[in-house]
């Protein structure tokens, strides 16, 4: 409805949309924008963000690592360029830092070519896994496998998950990941719930990338190699589990907010990196209008470093 789907045509603003808005410079700048909002570090050891300095290898082993149908949804454009996750983990590496890299296996099938074995590539990860200093494994869903049911291109399940857990023989190689002793990095693109329980309890670190666009890949990169994805969101029925659960985790400035002015105070007094919401008790509109002010208001800093610098104090006791 409000797309204007049951307006008059005159009456719906974006039918006036010209076609040079499309792929824009703008555009592109604005997905990148979103993309680095929407990264959700779900678990983190210090791991992350890598220290390229202290690294000669990077292995980037999964399904979704070089896959551009991984990074959109059921609903996209077409855009003039899309750079995956193992492209922009390379550009941000730099030449001094090799990438080794094996697609895993199939996102959800028994193999990747029809005439070889079941989960064919297992020995090159682990060969991937043992000449790497750290492992990124890019794995989850695509749209083709989130699909509404019936869709033709939803060879998987008809729309449906037959459960949570990663597909195919991706737990496997995660697995293979993990025992091989090496640091590993769990990006997990797609739009869905997913059940990874092992990773949480192994992988050193969790990023939940979603379908982040066509510039993607960069947003991923520069959580997971760059270092520069520095806030985040929470949301949950009340907001207050999770904003405790956060605020235990060194480094991170945890602001539950219901209102804008929270909002706003949160991040000039408090420079905030974290905000928690409670999806029960605010209605959208009141959501968007934090999360816009929250990521818009920059740190006020002067006598405000003090608190920060307490924190901190507080933290390394």
């Amino acid at each position: 409805m409000r797309l204007g789907m049951f307006d008059a045509e005159d009456q719906v603003p974006y039918n006036k949309v010209g076609y040079d808005v499309v792929d824009s410079a703008e555009m592109k700048a604005l997905n990148l924008k979103v993309a680095d909002s929407i990264m959700t570090l779900l678990k983190n050891d210090g791991t992350l963000p890598l220290d390229k300095s202290k690294l000669h290898t990077v292995g980037v082993i999964g399904p979704n690592a070089d896959s551009r149908k991984a990074l959109l949804g059921n609903y996209e454009g077409t855009a003039s360029r899309y750079t995956t996750v193992l492209e922009c983990i390379e550009d941000y590496l730099g030449d001094d830092v090799k990438v080794r890299y094996s697609q895993g296996c199939h996102l959800y099938a028994d193999n990747i070519h029809g005439l070889a074995e079941s989960n064919e590539l297992m020995s090159e990860v682990k060969g991937v896994c043992e000449e790497s200093d750290v492992v990124i494994a890019v794995l989850g869903l695509d749209a083709g496998l989130e699909g509404e049911e019936g869709d033709k291109g939803n060879q998987f399940a008809s729309g449906d998950k037959p459960n949570l857990k990663l597909p195919g023989h991706q737990e496997e190689i995660l697995k293979a990941c993990v025992e091989s002793g090496k640091p590993v990095v769990l990006v997990l693109l797609g739009g869905s719930a997913l059940a990874v329980n092992y990773a949480d309890e192994h992988a050193n670190a969790i990023l939940e990338a979603w379908y982040p666009g066509a510039r993607g890949g960069e947003a991923v990169a520069r959580a997971v190699a760059a270092g520069e994805g520095e806030r985040g969101i929470l949301i949950c029925g009340t907001g207050i589990g999770v904003s405790i659960c956060a605020n235990k985790v060194r480094g991170i400035r945890c602001a539950l907010c219901g209102d804008v002015l929270s909002a706003e105070l949160t991040r000039q007094h408090n420079d905030s990196n974290m905000l928690a919401m409670g999806g029960r008790i605010i209605g959208i509109e009141t959501a968007k209008a934090i999360v816009k002010t929250w990521l818009c208001t920059e740190f006020a800093g002067g006598r405000h470093e003090r608190r920060i610098g307490k924190i901190s104090d507080y933290e390394c006791r």
